[in-house]
């Protein structure tokens, strides 16, 4: 089962790459979801 960790793995790094990018590219006064 250790493919399916590594996938997982691989999965959550890009979530928190893709969402720190995301962050960057969009304005502060955009992110109103509180």
């Amino acid at each position: 089962m250790n493919n399916k960790i590594s996938i997982l793995s691989v999965c959550f790094v890009f979530i928190m790459v893709f969402s720190s990018v995301m962050a960057k590219e969009s304005k502060p006064e955009d992110q109103v979801y509180e």
